[in-house]
């Protein structure tokens, strides 16, 4: 099964701001912890640090727009113009040199196939 869109630009950030509260949370409650004893955390604890983490990357987001971004590149933003954006992405993608040698190479197969 292939990620979607949402797995790769929002799931990504929020499991990465998760784990990071986590072990945050973690390292403060060290000098508790025991040998051998498995650590524990609170439901309530953890839907704190979720929530916490889903503040923090919309409030990043208000600057960063990486996540919007994405979608309008895919076409996938339903509140701008698709063919726009996909097609400002395909034209930046010419600029590559290694982009535009792949497409040639696979044009002039395409000629020698037909």
């Amino acid at each position: 099964m292939e990620p979607s869109l949402s797995d790769i630009t929002v799931n990504k950030l929020l499991i990465g701001e998760i784990r990071e509260r986590y072990y945050r949370y973690l390292s403060e409650q060290a000098s508790s912890f025991q040998p051998g004893v498995r650590v524990k955390v609170s439901r309530e604890k953890l839907v704190e640090i979720v929530e916490q983490s889903f503040d923090e990357i919309n409030c990043d987001q208000k600057f960063d727009r990486s996540i919007t971004r994405s979608f309008q590149i895919c076409g996938l933003d339903p509140w701008t113009s698709i063919l726009e954006k996909v097609s400002d992405h395909l034209d930046s993608l010419t600029t590559n040199r290694v982009y535009e040698k792949l497409v040639r190479v696979k044009h002039q197969e395409a000629v020698i196939f037909k």
